[in-house]
């Protein structure tokens, strides 16, 4: 057995990013960042807000739908935002993810589409692009408006359009974990300028506490230094143990918890975001590299997410599902020092949140998929290390 284990996440740069703090006098670092971000996308504007989540309510709240308004989601993501739309009133309906591509497909769109659909939330799941244009063109006939869930998928581009440019409006997350980590925040992009305006007013009208993430920040260096001792064996096996799963992961969750309502996103996080986002492209030179190393070394039984070809994905996790569940290849993982990811600690099964028993695809990857360990500080000898593993486990 490895003594060394290899976590399923990383966070980059922690004692440059705590630099930033002494950075912060060049203008408006805030409107500097939304500009360049507006522009990397390919967006008129950018709006930054306390998060992704909060991203998402407030584009939900500026078209003013009517209560029980249908919003389509792909079955297969984060339940908390089945959550949000609920919350304001509107129903949400899931359709079935595409077996091979994990993304939701026309095809499954098309049969939940009702009188009452007045919004489809299309998720480029784990960094791949889902096929916008097909979907656009069902829901531009009925006139349906579409919002991308770009949380996973900052930099990847479909047809050489970058996520977040295909719909009405769109939503990113610059929470710890993401492509460009800010200890939080996120981004709302937009070319409707009525949108973007009634957005910047909701926010104005809320009370946001502008203060430095410092806790994420401490939250996130003692993990990462906690990962590299024996010491996190134990924590591990609890979690993914039967015993200690739920306490674990609520206690994980509780200190990495999302943006309050009262906290709005400073200008020290726009620091950081501007020195990340000038250093996206060739951050994802290297993790593209290491993509296609490890996708050569695994055998084929071994389903792997599919890419269409005139797709480009930022790779932000690995999920691929073997011949056992999930649970049991966790355990047979950390054996040999792989930490990994599953279930609800990647995404929800939300078509069995809402109690429909329709969306096979979606339930499969709940109960099989595993999110491997994947990020750029890998070495290759640590991603052949992995395939080797993965081949004799799963």
């Amino acid at each position: 057995m490895r003594t060394r284990i290899i976590p399923r996440r990383k966070v980059e740069r922690i004692e440059r990013d705590v630099l930033s703090l002494f950075k912060q006098d060049k203008g408006d670092l805030i409107e500097n960042f939304e500009n360049r971000f507006a522009d990397y996308i390919g967006s008129k504007y950018a709006i930054a807000v306390p998060s992704a989540r909060i991203g998402m309510k407030l584009i939900l709240k500026s078209y003013g739908f009517k209560r029980e308004d249908e919003v389509i989601i792909p079955a297969y993501t984060l339940g908390a935002l089945a959550d949000i739309i609920e919350s304001l009133g509107l129903k949400c309906i899931p359709a079935d993810i595409d077996r091979d591509s994990f993304n939701v497909n026309a095809e499954n769109i098309a049969a939940r589409i009702s009188s009452g659909t007045k919004v489809i939330i299309l998720a480029h799941m784990f960094g791949n692009p889902c096929r916008s244009e097909e979907i656009i063109d069902i829901a531009k006939k009925r006139g349906i408006l579409i919002i991308e869930d770009c949380a996973h998928s900052l930099a990847s581009e479909y047809k050489g359009k970058r996520t977040g440019s295909f719909g009405e409006a769109a939503f990113f997350s610059f929470d710890t974990i993401k492509t460009v980590n800010t200890y939080g925040g996120g981004m709302v992009v937009t070319d409707d300028n009525i949108l973007a305006e009634s957005i910047k007013n909701n926010l104005s009208e809320c009370f946001f506490r502008k203060t430095v993430p410092y806790k994420k920040i401490i939250y996130a260096f003692l993990e990462d230094k906690f990962y590299k001792t024996l010491l996190f064996y134990p924590v591990l096996y609890l979690l993914a143990s039967q015993f200690g799963n739920k306490k674990i992961y609520d206690f994980y969750r509780h200190i990495q918890k999302v943006a309050c309502s009262n906290s709005g996103y400073t200008d020290y996080q726009a620091c950081i975001g501007l020195e990340k986002l000038a250093d996206l492209n060739k951050k994802l030179i290297k993790v593209k590299r290491l993509a296609e190393l490890l996708k050569s070394n695994l055998k084929d039984d071994i389903a792997i997410q599919t890419l269409d070809r005139e797709a480009v994905s930022n790779c932000y996790f690995f999920v691929l599902i073997g011949r056992i569940k999930a649970q049991e290849a966790r355990l047979k993982l950390l054996k040999y020092g792989i930490d990994c990811g599953i279930k609800s600690e990647i995404a929800d099964d939300c078509a069995q949140i809402l109690g429909y028993k329709d969306c096979p695809n979606s339930r499969r990857l709940y109960e099989y998929g595993i999110q491997i360990p994947f990020y750029e500080s890998l070495t290759e000898s640590d991603i052949l290390y992995l395939s080797k593993v993965l081949n004799k486990v799963l």
